[in-house]
């Protein structure tokens, strides 16, 4: 369902079963998966790529030049910027906001690339061009300043730092909590 107050621009491909919501901005040469829920005030600007499965909470914004993995959750007021490559299962909490631009307002080279299974906490920033391991936990109001994140690591403060890594347990339970969202959406769409 698109809502009539949804404005669609060119060259959109939208999949089946999507959920647009009030006063969303999907902007020219977007891709949108099927199952896919986008909340209402939200924007979507050219060329950003939102796999399958994906939820992008009310008052998000893709700032364009982005892919959003498979399965991804994108949670309330978080804001991607440019150039990011976001992984299969990543779970943004509120206010989460990735940088595109350097202290100096220069864009970054390269891109910002999370990858599959990294859950970041409410308020968390990640600066411009960081590169994020498999299953990395940022904790709420975190400022990620550089590489060197460890797969499944905790990392808290700001600037963050290492906390520790996830035990067997807790990597399990989050699995087969990412296993029945993806069955959910892939069962109900919704």
């Amino acid at each position: 369902m698109i809502s009539k107050h949804a404005a669609i621009g060119l060259d959109v491909s939208i999949g089946s079963n999507v959920h647009i919501g009030h006063f969303t901005e999907i902007h020219d040469n977007v891709v949108i998966g099927d199952n896919v829920v986008i909340g209402s005030h939200c924007v979507v600007k050219p060329w950003t790529i939102i796999g399958k499965g994906v939820f992008f909470d009310d008052y998000c914004i893709s700032s364009g030049d982005n892919e959003i993995g498979d399965y991804s959750q994108i949670r309330y007021q978080s804001i991607i910027a440019r150039n990011v490559k976001i992984g299969k299962h990543v779970f943004f909490c509120a206010g989460v906001k990735t940088a595109y631009l350097d202290h100096t307002g220069a864009p970054s080279i390269k891109p910002m690339i999370i990858q599959d299974e990294v859950f970041i906490g409410d308020n968390s920033t990640i600066l411009s061009g960081l590169f994020i391991n498999p299953g990395v936990v940022i904790g709420a109001h975190t400022l990620l300043t550089k590489d060197g994140n460890i797969p499944n690591g905790i990392y808290v403060g700001c600037p963050a730092r290492f906390k520790r890594l996830m035990n067997a347990k807790e990597i399990f339970v989050r699995r087969e909590r990412l296993k029945k969202y993806q069955l959910i959406k892939d069962n109900t769409g919704v």
